[in-house]
């Protein structure tokens, strides 16, 4: 309990930190010039799933049950190189794909670097420290870029930058990201590795221990059923309702921390206890009325500071965060459930079912957004994610209690 008050504290200290970097860049930018960087974060959420590739979830899996037969050194190269050769192809799909959302050459390059910086997340070698047993390391080293970001973004605050402030405030946080990816790698090999570290070269869609393709597309579909429809909010052209429900969303996503960062600490003892298919339910039943508990009072605070944060940006426009934040407070709180689900799941093998459950919301969602999205705003954008992923929460806890009970027969 100790080291996951610290582990908390210190992800959370991280997330004010990042809390605070949004407020500054949508101050600096205001509520139209705000929507690009809404659009670069909800495209990039499309980009973390592929430069992650799954080793979120599957590296200590497959790491603990290769304990002994594979180095975890020879794991760790063949995933970190894939998963750069993938980022390679993006950024030239990206470059292609920007021009979609752009009419000039400043908003197309501050739209691609954007867009990195929030799906070079899926770089972080996270799942590396979880499996060290090291957590706490990996958030300080997150904590710390943070930091380093907050600094740069108050720099161009108080700058006073009137021309071309987007486009440097986009590549200064790609370098920043790029930085501290390469960093984290760094101080991983050092403290734990004993081969020398020397990249491979590994063609896309290769079986690699580490990384797994089935739970990619499963969370692509979960990027879709989370952020497509906010691309559909800004296809219709709604930049000031895009950055109100983007502001809103962020404000939120904290919340995921404390789910996160509670299955992370855990995901050792979840391998080992699906592994072995016993007292499966009874992990997960704890885990999850931890999770919900937890999940609940952080979202009423969330609430809170949605419905004053108007105040803050002396701005109207942000006032209709309001309208849809009660629906996202209900949502994260669910959603924070379905993130164990899912983990438990993936532990006892049940990809397939993970992808097929996975691909069905996102095409649910999607369809739902193009008929509701275009008459009803953020509010449907709020409601048809509360009612997808609600369905699929109670279908994968069913899935899972299904597959527990046929383990013990």
């Amino acid at each position: 309990m100790k080291s996951l008050f610290s582990n908390l504290s210190i992800s959370y200290a991280s997330s004010f930190v990042g809390f605070v970097i949004f407020l500054l860049i949508a101050r600096l930018l205001g509520v139209e010039q705000f929507s690009w960087v809404a659009l670069g974060l909800a495209v990039g959420s499309f980009i973390n799933p592929l430069t992650n590739l799954g080793s979120a979830r599957s590296f200590v899996i497959d790491a603990v049950n290769l304990e002994g037969i594979v180095k975890v050194d020879r794991i760790v190269i063949d995933t970190l190189s894939l998963r750069l050769i993938i980022t390679l192809l993006i950024c030239l799909f990206l470059l292609l794909g920007c021009y979609i959302y752009t009419d000039n050459m400043s908003d197309y390059f501050a739209l691609v670097c954007l867009s990195l910086w929030a799906g070079l997340v899926g770089l972080y070698p996270a799942s590396w420290f979880d499996y060290a047993q090291n957590t706490k390391l990996q958030n300080k080293i997150v904590f710390f870029e943070r930091v380093i970001t907050l600094l740069f973004v108050f720099a161009l605050y108080m700058g006073y930058f009137e021309q071309f402030v987007l486009l440097v405030l986009s590549i200064g946080l790609l370098i920043i990201r790029v930085c501290f990816v390469a960093f984290q790698v760094g101080v991983w090999w050092k403290m734990y590795a004993d081969s020398r570290f020397m990249l491979a070269c590994i063609f896309p869609f290769t079986n690699v221990n580490g990384v797994n393709y089935r739970y990619t597309l499963a969370l692509i579909s979960n990027a879709v059923l989370i952020y497509g429809n906010q691309l559909l909010l800004a296809g219709y052209d709604s930049p000031v309702l895009l950055s109100s429900y983007s502001m809103a969303f962020q404000i939120i996503t904290p919340i995921f921390l404390f789910h996160i960062t509670v299955v992370r600490m855990t995901s050792k003892d979840i391998a080992v206890v699906c592994r072995e298919s016993f007292g499966v339910m009874l992990s997960f039943g704890k885990q999850s009325l931890y999770l919900l508990l937890g999940g609940s009072l952080l979202s009423m605070g969330a609430y809170l500071v949605i419905e004053l944060l108007p105040i803050y940006f002396l701005d109207p426009t942000f006032g209709a965060m309001s309208d849809f934040s009660y629906l996202l407070c209900i949502w994260v709180v669910i959603a924070g459930v379905n993130v164990a689900t899912t983990h438990y799941l993936l532990a006892l093998q049940q990809e397939n079912y993970y992808l097929l459950i996975s691909v069905i919301g996102g095409l649910l969602a999607f369809f739902l957004g193009k008929e509701f999205i275009p008459y009803n705003g953020p509010i449907a954008v709020a409601l048809i994610l509360l009612v997808t992923h609600s369905a699929l929460t109670v279908a994968n806890a069913s899935r899972l209690f299904f597959i527990s009970r046929r383990e013990r027969c």
